[in-house]
């Protein structure tokens, strides 16, 4: 038997969504499995069974042999099973050892004091021996994203767990990071630890994993060895027939129209609540018909830069013009402007996931006479205008009624992309649009973005994914250390180049 057998795992939502049906997932120790899909194929509702944060409907799990109830995360930890989600289970304001601490706190007795320098000398121990480097006496507010991932997975080691459950791990890493972030798993590996990789990302599937289960829409396709399988066999696998035409595109640069530019940014600061500064003077300007993309590792001023255009963040220094007219620093006014926002914290910025999926339609919009009688809702034009816009963006939902929360990441993103667009706006500003989606949910945003720019308007995309900026940017702008570090036409920039500017080595401005 398997050191991990999860048999005839099925789950369905209150509302009608077949999550999982009849499930079989097998894994071994000392293996990286990935598990491969789409959004909404499966992958995350079934580790979450595994993890106990979500309560099978039929099904049975063997670890070692032996039948399992997991009915919590306590009693997965107690089992050894850990997982790190892809937003992190950290307090900020904590230091790196006060948040290992509060889980074991959590664990034991809270009349106990642990002895905190005893914690920070174990996670020096596991630091070195797994390659996760991390200061425990460093706050977690501080941290780099992927600084902040080593501390969630430090976390689960410390509690002593050898199947690691990690979903869309790299999402929020640059290239190198990555690349350190696979030695990481290949050292679990020799420790004997199961590591169980959840991705929509091909290439990473065949670069770490030893084996690969391919979920879809809620069913085993099958598993496979990696060696000797091909991108494109995996891609079939996933999606289906005619999806070697998403694999491989990049969208024609174009030349943007001759006229004053629709957005500039014109040395603009922006400090964060320390009176530190993220945004370090940074001017640039878009055209009508142009995607402007801003490439850079996260965290270096990117996120401030967005939300204070999108009126979210103060600025301090500077100042921002539309069509030549000051735009004022207020999300009211810029909404009011034509400014359209698709954030890259979808749950954070974009949606509340308490609403339905028609209310969150009208966010932004929803003081217009035509939703709004002053005194309440007007709920049938919010209610036809939404299943309009399901149709059109093919928003995969049972209705427009239910909570926005229970779609998949791909079609919470659809539902952001679809108000937005339906605002007409006269710029859209996109930050990590395709964060965590797959390959089609991905491919359909890129060609929502190209068709806005054809269109004639101004598309201001923000990505931490190289590959990305490259296939779709006109001209691309580098930030790092709240600064533009150079800005050039697409064709004028490689992989090599970008990633140097990434790193800070200034590039000479157009």
């Amino acid at each position: 038997m398997p050191d991990l057998l999860m048999e005839g795992i099925s789950k369905t939502y209150p509302n009608g969504v077949k999550a999982l049906v009849d499930v079989n997932f097998e894994a071994k120790n000392g293996e990286i499995h990935g598990l491969l899909g789409e959004n909404g194929a499966g992958k995350t509702t079934l580790m979450n069974v595994l993890y106990g944060t979500i309560t099978k409907d039929a099904g049975t799990i063997y670890l070692n042999g032996k039948r399992v109830e997991i009915g919590s995360p306590s009693d997965a930890l107690k089992l050894g099973v850990g997982m790190v989600h892809q937003h992190f289970m950290l307090i900020p304001a904590f230091t790196v050892a006060e948040n290992v601490a509060a889980m074991e706190s959590s664990a034991k007795d809270v009349t106990k004091k642990l002895d905190l320098n005893k914690v920070k000398e174990k996670i020096r121990s596991i630091s070195q021996i797994s390659g996760l480097e991390v200061d425990p006496d460093a706050l977690v507010e501080n941290l780099a994203v992927g600084q902040q991932q080593r501390v969630d997975i430090i976390k689960l080691l410390y509690r002593g767990a050898n199947l690691l459950l990690l979903d869309e791990p790299t999402s929020v890493l640059n290239p190198l990071e990555i690349h350190h972030f696979f030695d990481v798993l290949r050292r679990f590996k020799q420790e004997n630890k199961t590591v169980i990789f959840i991705t929509h990302k091909l290439e990473e599937i065949l670069e770490v994993c030893d084996r690969v289960t391919v979920l879809r829409k809620g069913r085993v396709v099958g598993t496979l060895d990696t060696k000797g399988v091909s991108i494109r066999e995996l891609a079939v696998m996933m999606i289906g027939a005619g999806s070697e035409a998403l694999l491989e595109y990049s969208a024609p640069s174009r030349q943007p129209e001759e006229s004053s530019a629709a957005l500039r940014v014109d040395n603009v600061v922006v400090l964060d609540w320390r009176g530190v500064k993220k945004v370090d003077g940074v001017s640039f300007e878009i055209h009508s018909g142009e995607i402007f993309g801003i490439a850079g590792v996260e965290g270096n001023g990117q996120a401030e830069l967005v939300r204070a255009i999108a009126g979210i963040d103060l600025i301090s220094e500077g100042r921002l013009y539309l069509d030549g007219k000051e735009l004022k620093n207020s999300r009211k006014i810029v909404i009011k402007s034509g400014v359209g926002y698709i954030p890259d914290d979808r749950l954070k910025w974009g949606l509340c996931g308490n609403f339905s999926v028609a209310e969150n339609m009208i966010l932004g919009v929803d003081v217009e006479s035509r939703f709004n009688t002053r005194f309440y809702l007007n709920y049938r034009p919010i209610k036809k205008m939404a299943r309009e816009l399901i149709a059109r963006f093919k928003i995969v939902t049972p209705n427009e009624n239910v909570p926005v929360k229970s779609l998949s990441g791909g079609n919470q993103q659809k539902v952001i992309t679809a108000r937005e667009i339906s605002k007409e706006p006269r710029i859209i500003i996109a930050h990590e649009p395709t964060h965590g989606l797959d390959i089609s949910a991905t491919r359909y945003i890129h060609n929502l973005l190209l068709e806005l720019r054809n269109q004639g308007k101004a598309v201001l995309l923000v990505s931490s994914d190289t590959d990305e900026i490259l296939k779709l940017s006109d001209r691309i702008a580098v930030m790092s250390r709240g600064k533009i570090v150079g800005i050039s036409r697409r064709e004028e920039v490689n992989m090599e180049r970008l990633g140097l500017m990434m790193g800070g080595v200034r590039a000479t401005a157009e």
